[in-house]
Formats: structure tokens, sequence, C-alpha cells
């Protein structure tokens, strides 16, 4: 039997459900053949390579035919990529030159290459400041494969530049979101702005602190080292892990002093202790 040349799924509802011969002494030659777990269990059986092979295609169209049905449920729930919707820009300059007294005085579109076209537009009405005078100023477009392309491209340069200087605002159906978008835009630029500044001032006040108390234990450390042997303050210089100069102070008097020298000694080291709590002041650490 010949079958035509068609679709795995025609071929299936063509031949439908096959029933396997039963095992003949050719078949015994052969080794049990286990069926791929498609649609039904698994199972063994003795069969001629044909047989096998119709199987295993009808079985294929079933699946095929199953994942597409999956794939058109799950398609439904995929989310959707929006429908680009282009907007001819020359009515929309149309009207902005009508509504500003503009006048398109010359637009031309000249040919660079093979595929490659630049438009040029001229639009007089505009008045100089200075001289109070009208006059004409010339918008260029950019490089483009088709002359459509081309004229589009300097419509959008036009338009850009009157919304640029404010002598127009294209009221859209995006409008709204832009100009809500614009003010969340200016609130968050305004308190990155005030937020810049406050860290600027409390830097600065860090690094004063920090710069002083770096002087203060300097000084501790001196005077500590000149007159520790007049005070219960032990005092010596070692090379720490970093290779710099380290200074150890320790208060050496009694736990509770009573004369005037112990209190002072124990003040000392005391405020010594509290400046090593500044790391980034530059308070070598003991």
């Amino acid at each position: 039997m010949v079958f035509p040349l068609i679709g795995p799924l025609k071929l299936a509802h063509h031949i439908g459900p096959l029933t396997l011969p039963t095992c003949t002494p050719l078949s015994r030659m052969f080794h049990p053949i286990k069926y791929p777990r498609l649609l039904q269990p698994t199972y063994y059986c003795y069969c001629h390579f044909p047989h096998l092979l119709l199987t295993f295609l009808y079985r294929s169209a079933l699946v095929l035919d199953r994942i597409g049905s999956l794939m058109e449920e799950y398609d439904a729930l995929l989310p959707k990529v929006p429908a680009m919707v282009t907007v001819d820009r020359k009515p929309i300059l149309d009207a902005a030159l009508n509504k500003l007294s503009l006048v398109i005085e010359k637009q031309e579109t000249s040919r660079l290459g093979t595929r490659e076209f630049v438009s040029t537009i001229v639009v007089g009405g505009f008045l100089n400041k200075e001289t109070l005078a009208l006059e004409n100023r010339t918008f260029h477009g950019c490089h483009a494969e088709t002359e459509d392309l081309a004229m589009t491209s300097v419509y959008d340069v036009v338009l850009g530049y009157l919304q640029t200087t404010n002598m127009i605002i294209v009221q859209d159906i995006n409008r709204d979101a832009l100009v809500k978008t614009q003010k969340e835009l200016f609130a968050a630029n305004t308190w990155s702005m005030l937020f810049e500044s406050t860290l600027a001032v409390a830097s600065k006040k860090i690094a004063e602190r920090d710069s002083l108390a770096a002087k203060l234990s300097a000084s501790i450390q001196q005077v500590c080292c000149e007159h520790h042997a007049r005070l219960p303050i032990d005092a010596f210089s070692y090379m720490g892990p970093d290779g710099k100069e380290q200074v150890h102070l320790a208060y050496t008097g009694p736990a509770s002093p009573s004369t005037s020298l112990d209190i002072l000694a124990k003040m000392v080291i005391d405020v010594y202790d509290h400046l090593q709590l500044y790391p980034a002041a530059g308070v070598s650490q003991r």
C-alpha cells in the first residue's frame, strides 16, 4: 500500500489505529523493541520495521497535535506586544505652522547615493527678536533609504525645534502621560539636588571633625610620650600591621584616682581612648 505525501496528522487519520501482526518466525530473529511511551503505556512486541515506522508516525502526529492545542491555550495567557501605530507628521506640521502663521517656503529631497536621501525644508515667518523682522530658517533631516523616510525625518526636526523652543505643544493621546512623567522627573531631580547639597555639607563637617580629632590625638600622644615619667601613664611606640608607627598609651595609676596627677592622667587617657573610635579621621590605632 502506498500512502500519499501528506502531513503526519493527516497520515495518522488516513491509516487509523494500527493493529500489530502476530509474531512470525522471521520476526523472532529481532530482539524485543521497547516502544516510546507517548500516549499509551509502554509495552513490548515483535514487529516488522514498516509497522514500527507507521506506529511511530501515528503517535508522533498525535503528540504534535496535542502540543499544538497546548500552545494555543498558553498563547492566550502570554503578554501581547503592543502594535506600533505610526502617525503621519505632515498633518501635524501643517497644523502647527498654520497656528504660528508660518509657511513652508521651500522643501526638497536630494539623492546622495543609490539608496540614500536627505530632505531640506525652509520655513518662513520667524520673528527676529533683535531686528523685529521676519526671517527664514532652514532645517535638514537625517539620511534615509527612501524619499518618504527622508521627508518624515525633516518633519520631525521641524516639530522638535518648535516644541523645544516652546512655540507649540502637541496635544496627542500621550500628552497627559508625558506631563505626569515630567512632573515626577522634576520632583525626583529636585530631591536629588537637595540630598546632594545636604550630603556635601555633612561630608565637609565630618572631614573638619576628623581633622580636629586627628590633631588632638597627635597632641595627646606627644604630651604623654614626653611626660609619661611624671604621670601614671605607660607610653611606647611600635610598628603596626600596616607598617606605620603606632603609639600605645595606657593609664597605670589606681582604679580610683585620688591625687590631681592621677585624675589628670586618667582623664587624658579616657579622651585618647574616645578619639580612637574615629578611624576615618586618621587617628592611629592602638
